[in-house]
């Protein structure tokens, strides 16, 4: 039976809209005692067996997915949460009670309008039907604001953790918003420290101002500090879900490697993984619901060692969804088709598809959400049809840019740019630069783009991975998805204006785009 043993909730209100493992070692600081390779590299592992084990020693299995995003039908029909939880109780007998410890690596609720337009309140509700225990806090978790956040930590049944997120004022963990460092959960008669680790680059890819207040201190430092806590608070085995990337992820298992510390997951770079780093097991999820990894740890009362049993992935496969996760994700469907026809604005002509008004709205916009960046760049392919006069609904905006693109950040030379600009610039719906008498300079300095200097860029999904002959993941092929569609921008910019019949949206586009 896993029961909270620690675990502080607050809540406020906020309203903001968003559719971007070892050897044997004495006694309390055990570690793994022995790796059991998998049956192949990154591919699906065979799962776990079911077979009864007695009390001593307890087989545990971590099941670990990170990147959710929102997406609780999933990518693809057939493929999301309901189908998930039906995955784990046919392959492993899973239930929330029984031997098993279900662990996000952060990033739970930005993502398609059914998550994204209720701020993640529904995305909330069915975590918490899955059965999660503990969360890692993602950069996108702060994307509604911190009123919002502590709302749905409230409401959320298991706890969100950043141990390395310090209030600049004094250095504690922000506890008031509901983020715990720690928590420590009792399985099977065993227990867990649950250490969370926040992205440390996190106020670059979220509101800035959301996380002014906050620190976000080294990976190893915060973990030197809290493990020995942890351990002396009862701590048996020590976990550690975390919303980093695998690369930096595999260096911090290797660094703290003398903390014994179980398991690493990771987060953030949405990869699917399942290895081992000197005397950790690392589990990535991948993301979007698409599948998850696990890892199975079998804890010897009498030796108090722990030894690494069978590790693997698998994907997300359709068939016997979980009933009720299947109704409450019903439910928030059919409410989110309402929400289509809610008016989030007024304009008083008709901003029409092709025209340089468009083009600069819907790139504009993005700069607006994301301010770190320096230039925005999407293919008028994807922008459909005109914004009609009048009531401007959630639905005018789909229809306007329907298609199912995301926004990826990545980093470009002024070279790249100029080279793209100056060839394709025709196609593009950009902003933060422009052309002045043959030369390509940032719109708001009005200076020359530096051949070797880099910028942050913000391309769709589409043209990022070569759409329409583009060749942005190869000037940066490790560019980040933010998870933000293409069209959320444009609708929070457009919610935010707060226009009517009586006081139209016209005059803030032309300030905006600088008409």
């Amino acid at each position: 039976m896993m029961k909270k043993k620690t675990g502080i909730y607050f809540g406020l209100i906020a309203f903001i809209f968003l559719l971007v493992l070892t050897a044997c070692v004495e006694v309390p600081t055990p570690t793994i005692e022995s790796v059991v390779e998998p049956t192949s590299t990154l591919t699906d592992v065979p799962p776990t067996s079911t077979e009864t084990h007695p009390d001593n020693p307890h087989h545990i299995t971590i099941i670990y997915t990170n990147d959710e995003h929102g997406y609780m039908e999933g990518i693809n029909a057939g493929l999301g949460a309901a189908e998930m939880v039906g995955m784990w109780v046919q392959e492993f007998n899973f239930s929330e009670d029984g031997p098993f410890l279900l662990l996000s690596g952060g990033d739970m609720w930005t993502g398609p309008a059914v998550s994204t337009w209720f701020e993640g309140a529904s995305m909330v509700e069915v975590m918490n039907a899955m059965g999660y225990h503990a969360a890692a806090a993602g950069n996108h978790e702060f994307d509604f604001g911190l009123e919002t956040l502590t709302i749905n930590t409230t409401e959320m049944d298991f706890p969100l953790l950043g141990a390395n997120i310090r209030n600049k004022s004094d250095g504690t963990v922000p506890t008031g918003i509901g983020i715990q460092p720690y928590e420590l959960l009792e399985v099977d008669g065993v227990t867990f420290g649950v250490i969370g680790l926040a992205y440390q680059d996190t106020p670059n890819v979220t509101f800035p101002d959301v996380v002014a207040g906050f620190d976000f201190i080294g990976y190893e430092d915060a973990l030197r500090e809290i493990v020995p806590k942890v351990r002396a608070a009862g701590a048996q085995i020590i976990v550690v879900p975390a919303h980093i990337c695998r690369s930096d992820l595999v260096g911090l298992a290797m660094a703290v490697e003398d903390l014994g510390i179980s398991m690493f997951g990771g987060g953030h770079c949405h990869e699917h993984f399942a290895r081992t780093a000197g005397e950790a097991i690392l589990l990535g999820g991948g993301g979007r619901m698409e599948g998850f990894a696990y890892a199975e740890l079998i804890y010897d009362d009498e030796t108090g060692t722990i030894t690494l049993g069978d590790y693997g992935m698998m994907q997300n496969q359709p068939g016997n969804p979980d009933a009720a996760v299947v109704g409450i994700v019903e439910d928030w469907v059919a409410e989110a088709k309402v929400v289509l026809n809610q008016e989030i604005g007024y304009v008083d002509h008709t901003i029409t598809r092709g025209s340089n008004e468009m083009r600069d709205l819907i790139a504009e916009t993005w700069l607006w959400s994301f301010p770190a960046v320096d230039i925005a760049m999407t293919n008028q392919g994807g922008i459909r049809e005109d914004i009609p006069k009048g009531a401007i609904t959630v639905g005018s905006i789909i229809t306007v840019l329907p298609f199912d693109n995301t926004i990826i950040q990545l980093e470009m030379t002024g070279e790249q740019l100029i080279d793209t600009l100056s060839v394709r610039g025709g196609e593009l719906a950009y902003a933060g630069v422009k052309n002045v008498s043959g030369q390509w300079v940032l719109s708001e300095t009005d200076e020359p783009l530096g051949l070797n200097a880099s910028y942050i860029v913000l391309v769709n999904s589409f043209i990022y991975v070569g759409g329409s002959g583009y060749q942005f993941s190869e000037y940066d092929p490790d560019g980040y998805d933010t998870s933000v569609h293409y069209r959320q921008p444009l609708i929070d910019w457009i919610t935010a204006q707060g226009s009517s019949e009586t006081d139209p949206i016209d005059d803030n586009i032309d300030a905006l785009i600088g008409n």
